[in-house]
């Protein structure tokens, strides 16, 4: 049994994706999708204790020179 992925990274493209699946539009069995460009801290995917990741998470947020733009924020509704 051969099982077909559908992968998504942010939240554009998470909607796009559930779109597209919601329409029939998608051969995949399985849809990952990550809000967060290669996920989350602390995310399913994590290595780290979920406190270290909040500490590098506030860190680079506070040494971070680039703003998460705005569309990236917006929730996600699907009809």
């Amino acid at each position: 049994m051969e099982v077909s992925i559908e992968h998504a990274e942010g939240l554009a493209e998470c909607k796009k994706t559930l779109t597209l699946a919601k329409a029939g539009r998608l051969n995949g069995c399985l849809i990952e999708g990550m809000g967060c460009p290669g996920g989350c801290i602390a995310g399913a995917g994590t290595n780290i204790p979920v406190l270290k990741a909040k500490k590098d998470l506030a860190a680079y947020v506070k040494n971070s020179t680039t703003p998460i733009p705005p569309k990236e924020l917006e929730e996600i509704e699907l009809e």
